[in-house]
């Protein structure tokens, strides 16, 4: 699902399907790396219980906490990202 960009031209690409092994993660890690390629600032968010994105770019340092504490505690956003050692 693409959502149309609001005003401050921000744009969020959701890849999502209940069923599993249908390239979900391969597909957002590849979307992500080619829009890092053309300039664009770019997170990516592993929601999964098994999370594998962090697989397909070697993260430089781990964040503190995780995006389920994030949203449960109020924990900074910050405390949950972790830089990649990819331009992404």
């Amino acid at each position: 699902m693409i959502s149309t960009p609001p005003p401050s031209g921000n744009l969020v690409i959701t890849v999502c399907s209940t069923k599993g092994g249908v390239g979900k993660t391969t597909l957002a890690a590849n979307l992500g790396g080619l829009l890092a390629d053309l300039g664009q600032q770019v997170l990516l968010i592993d929601a999964d219980i098994q999370p594998t994105l962090s697989s397909f770019y070697g993260l430089s340092d781990h964040a503190p906490a995780g995006y389920r504490r994030c949203f449960r505690t109020g924990t900074s956003k910050t405390a949950s990202v972790a830089p990649t050692s990819a331009a992404i």
